[in-house]
């Protein structure tokens, strides 16, 4: 059974370095480490397909725009026949400090409107998740301004060391499943 990995995000120039997208960040990455080609598009989407070891993989960066990720995923999902234990989702999450990554497997979608669009086209919120913390802005800051800015260097630095190990992250929860990667990568990310 293929693997279908998403990460969220907005399309378009405007939005390609903001905390929103950082879903994309992650995808670029393991494409370029795993030479995957985004280079496939339909379903709403830029996606690729390639390996991890020896499982066939599908990465996908839905083009839908944040509150519609749940549109393209379905469709490519109907498409290849993917069941959803076997997607993951990568995305930016308020709720966690920046950078802290956490792993989970189920549960809503914690108030996070492209999640909420996965589950509500799902049907389901029994998936795969990897939440990237992107911390909470001050209070003179609207949730929809911090989002969709662009994180400051010392942000950025921190997030890079996160999106990095993305790939790894991705592959081990694959091989070996969701306790084994949240133990390990929430150590290591802490070590750094």
């Amino acid at each position: 059974m293929r693997w279908l990995v998403a990460g969220l995000g907005n399309p378009g120039l405007r939005y390609r370095l903001s905390r929103h997208n950082l879903g994309f960040w992650a995808i670029d990455h393991i494409a370029a480490k795993r030479g995957i080609p985004l280079s496939k598009k339909s379903h709403h989407a830029f996606w690729g397909e390639g390996m991890v070891d020896l499982f066939s993989i599908v990465l996908s960066k839905p083009q839908t725009f944040m509150n519609q990720s749940g549109l393209s995923i379905k469709s490519l999902m109907s498409s290849l026949g993917c069941d959803p234990s076997h997607l993951i989702v990568i995305y930016d999450d308020m709720d966690l400090p920046i950078a802290e990554t956490r792993i989970r497997d189920k549960g809503g979608s914690g108030g996070h409107k492209g999640l909420e669009s996965v589950i509500d086209h799902l049907g389901t919120g029994d998936f795969f998740r990897i939440r990237i913390g992107i911390g909470r802005p001050d209070p003179f800051t609207s949730h929809t301004d911090y989002v969709l800015g662009e994180c400051p260097a010392c942000e950025k630095e921190a997030l890079l060391y996160v999106i990095n190990k993305a790939d790894q992250i991705v592959e081990t929860i694959i091989q070996e499943g969701r306790q084994t990667a949240m133990n390990l990568f929430r150590k290591k990310l802490r070590e750094k």
